[in-house]
């Protein structure tokens, strides 16, 4: 209720920019962006002003707006001892992309706003409505100088766990942090994030990886030709591991390795690789060691064909390690596979509607069906939903109902009531006849789907 009625008390103000600079040119304005105070814009705030105001430390961000549809909130925190500042973007789940984080340490005697973070928020914007939505440890890269440099390579994106959020802006979750990376790191970014990640926690000592971004940096990789990069960049290796990976029926594998003789509990690596070079005569039935940040396990060319094999099949291996002579317990490798027990999405998957939520339903015992029957049904409905509320358009915005909510069952609503019933009657028409078609073809029972719907401005 907090955030629709802070929604509330923008949309005047949102109204009120329009009058000054066409809300459709907004992208255009790279060189400033307007900035949003109480129901009044400041087209081209001064520079200095703007610091000055941070720097004030008042207890709401400032909010800038850089497009129709997106704003940015800005505010210099202390950050485990860090002057920061924190940007955050509102607007970017109507595209399907997780609002973003950057928190940028200042420099000494900054003066000016980093403005580049905002160009850039501008073009995860763009990218997202074509389709191109960047998730955890996902990036992005720059083509040219940024934040003034040529050596700054882009973000690598990652979710919070163990960091502290103290005293931070933080948008409506699901939200990314952005960390700025080298351009050297940028291979890293692409092929290996998670180690990329977990390195630059090992450099500044937070766990699994720091959430402020430091500018013109020594990158944390150099040459990648004689470091395990090589090896992992190439088409022959089987896996890598440290999160499980998706497998063709929704099913994952896990490695798990095992030591009878040592006291702990769990180790992590960042990687696995399996080699199929060692030699009958070596007298091992196979042999492990530490690469790196990883785990090197080699095994002969038949265990590797058995290997194979397993994974074709989606069956559990064990690779035992040691001298084939060898008395006792031996170190193995455990290639496990385990099935993926959740039926409902957390999170929003991205269409261009907005967001759709498969949520748990206590009438529903099997897991959910063919995904295809779920899909068609949501496009259908939420094809009749939009079309039954094409006509009221203006008048939903001028309500300030531009954030809409459709639970199939059904429900509708919109600032966290219901619709009015001027809607209600052109949504039944329209609503009933296509739920009631799609239910009944579903195999596995009722099927409780929310679909969140955004009007935007459209942006030229």
């Amino acid at each position: 209720r907090e955030r629709e009625a802070e929604r509330e008390r923008e949309w005047p103000a949102l109204q009120f920019l329009s009058q000054f600079v066409p809300l459709t040119h907004l992208s255009k304005l790279s060189f400033f962006f307007p900035l949003l105070t109480d129901y009044a814009v400041e087209e081209k705030p001064s520079p200095i002003s703007v610091r000055q105001q941070l720097e004030d430390g008042g207890p709401d961000p400032l909010v800038f707006v850089l497009n129709a549809n997106l704003l940015s909130m800005v505010k210099i925190v202390n950050y485990v001892n860090r002057k920061c500042w924190c940007f955050t973007t509102k607007g970017m789940h109507a595209v399907g992309q997780s609002e973003m984080v950057i928190l940028l340490q200042c420099l000494p005697d900054e003066k000016c706003l980093p403005k580049d973070i905002f160009n850039h928020f501008v073009q995860l914007y763009r990218d997202a409505l074509a389709g191109n939505v960047v998730g955890n440890l996902g990036h992005s890269f720059f083509s040219q100088s940024f934040l003034g440099s040529k050596e700054h390579g882009g973000f690598l994106y990652v979710t919070s766990t163990y960091q502290s959020l103290q005293d931070l802006v933080l948008p409506t979750p699901p939200y990314l942090f952005g960390i700025l990376i080298q351009k050297w790191e940028t291979p890293w970014a692409k092929v290996f994030p998670i180690r990329l990640m977990l390195r630059l926690g090992a450099e500044y000592r937070l766990y699994p990886c720091p959430l402020f971004s430091v500018r013109f940096r020594k990158p944390l990789f150099g040459e990648t030709g004689h470091t395990i990069m090589n090896l992992l960049a190439i088409p022959c290796i089987l896996f890598s591991v440290c999160q499980y990976l998706k497998s063709p029926t929704a099913r994952h594998f896990m490695i798990v390795p095992t030591c009878p003789s040592l006291s702990v509990a769990v180790t992590g690596a960042s990687f696995f690789v399996f080699s199929g070079a060692l030699k009958s005569s070596s007298g091992y039935l196979a042999k492990s060691s530490i690469v790196e940040d990883g785990v090197m396990v080699q095994i002969s060319a038949e265990t590797m064909d058995a290997l194979r094999q397993a994974l074709r099949e989606m069956k559990d291996f064990t690779v035992s390690c040691g001298k084939a002579d060898a008395e006792g317990p031996q170190e193995q490798i455990h290639v496990q596979w385990v099935a993926d027990d959740k039926n409902v999405n957390k999170g929003p998957t991205a269409l261009s509607l907005g967001q759709v939520f498969f949520l748990e339903n206590d009438d529903q015992h099997n897991c959910l069906g063919d995904p295809a029957d779920h899909s068609r049904l949501t496009e259908h409905v939420a094809k009749a939903f939009c079309l039954a509320l094409c006509p009221h358009l203006k008048l939903l915005k001028e309500d300030g109902m531009t954030k809409l909510g459709l639970r199939v069952g059904y429900q509708a609503g919109s600032n966290g009531q219901p619709l009015p019933s001027q809607y209600m009657k052109d949504l039944d028409s329209a609503l009933v006849p296509v739920i009631h078609g799609g239910a009944c073809q579903l195999s596995e029972g009722p099927v409780v789907v929310e679909l969140i719907f955004y009007l935007l401005e459209s942006i030229a």
